[in-house]
């Protein structure tokens, strides 16, 4: 009997229990029907037929089990049975159901998570040619740091960028939160504090305006001016398409908006998607006095990213890299360091991560977490 009737047969089991007596009982009359041919009293065959059949019951299940698809018959029973139960017990019942509720809704906000920060790709152009530079575990730091990124100074940005022969370019971002100030309300935006090269070296153009231009390269400089995120764009300016050249006030300074991303480009953290990009070099406006981070090289700060090179592996591209750690931590050792400190500090030295789902996909061990 083929698969799909035994398992038709597991929803028709009355039908069945009755078509299998019918069948059983036509066979034990038809041999008591030989018999009583043979001359045997009709009484003493039918004796003489259920010997020969053995036991009724147990035959008419092994048949039964032979014609439905058993694990499925006793997987619906049990079923049955739970709901059975689950009714006579109302108040087990609901706890059950709000656990197994509380569950699913876990695991799947887990699962978002995950997908989001591990499987899927950034929207950007060529992915997995992005590696970020990351700290090994005795990596030495002694300084400021900003919350969720204390990773590099601006210092190891600058001498990075020049020597490493691995990359076509590297990128730097620092996290933030802005107050937004409109109409005697503050209320907060998330802020990235970026390279210049930073869209460039990600392959993301604007969706209206520009990036960022050579003035915001120069530590001094001057005005402010932000890329907003779409999702921006639409909440906090109505998704005007005149937007480009309007301020807004970041910390209570007046910051003009210069361009527009893109709706799928949420920037390198999937967990926290920026509202507002600025140069690095505006850290010194929104900082306290002394507070600058940019122009100290113990302010721990940046998360650094690089395009690989065309066909490099992230192990060819470390292994490139590699002998270039000395110079460049003896080129940005701090001033204020004690011997002790800078003998630390000089033996520092960097690995290379896969970058292809943004910074939330890597394991973050070292320092506060990105």
């Amino acid at each position: 009997m083929g698969w799909l009737r035994r398992v038709t047969n597991v929803w028709r089991g009355r039908r069945l229990d009755d078509d299998l007596e019918r069948e059983l009982s036509f066979h034990l009359q038809e041999r008591v029907d030989e018999l009583v041919a043979g001359g045997m009293k009709e009484e003493e065959a039918w004796r003489a037929a259920r010997r020969k059949f053995g036991s009724y019951a147990l035959e008419k299940e092994r048949t039964r089990e032979m014609d439905v698809a058993r694990w499925l018959e006793a997987g619906i029973a049990d079923v049955r049975y739970g709901l059975r139960q689950l009714r006579l017990n109302k108040g087990f019942a609901a706890v059950a159901i709000l656990s197994l509720a509380l569950g699913i809704g876990a695991n799947t906000a887990i699962f978002q998570v995950i997908d989001a920060s591990q499987m899927r790709s950034l929207p950007v152009s060529r992915p997995w040619e992005l590696a970020m530079v990351d700290r090994t575990p005795q990596f030495f730091t002694a300084g400021l740091y900003r919350a969720r990124n204390s990773a590099f100074t601006y210092a190891q940005y600058k001498a990075l960028q020049g020597p490493a022969h691995a990359f076509s370019g590297v990128l730097a971002f620092g996290t933030d939160r802005f107050k937004l100030n409109q109409g005697g309300v503050a209320r907060n935006a998330e802020g990235i504090y970026v390279s210049p090269n930073f869209f460039e070296v990600l392959g993301v153009a604007p969706l209206l305006g520009t990036t960022f231009g050579p003035e915001q390269s120069r530590p001094d400089c001057g005005g402010g001016a932000a890329i907003v995120s779409y999702a921006f764009w639409q909440r906090e300016l109505g998704g005007d398409a005149k937007a480009i050249g309007r301020l807004i006030r970041l910390n209570g300074l007046p910051a003009p908006v210069v361009g527009v991303m893109p709706p799928d480009f949420f920037g390198l953290k999937t967990e926290r998607r920026f509202d507002v990009a600025t140069p690095l070099c505006q850290d010194s406006l929104f900082a306290a006095d002394g507070k600058e981070f940019m122009s100290r090289r113990d302010a721990y700060w940046l998360a650094l990213i690089g395009r690989l090179l065309q066909g490099w592996s992230i192990e060819r591209a470390g292994a490139e890299i590699h002998d270039i750690f000395p110079r460049i931590f003896r080129e940005t050792a701090p001033e204020g360091y004690t011997a002790d400190l800078a003998k630390a500090y000089l033996k520092n030295t960097f690995i290379l991560r896969g970058a292809s789902a943004g910074v939330s996909s890597l394991r973050q061990q070292y320092g506060d977490p990105l």
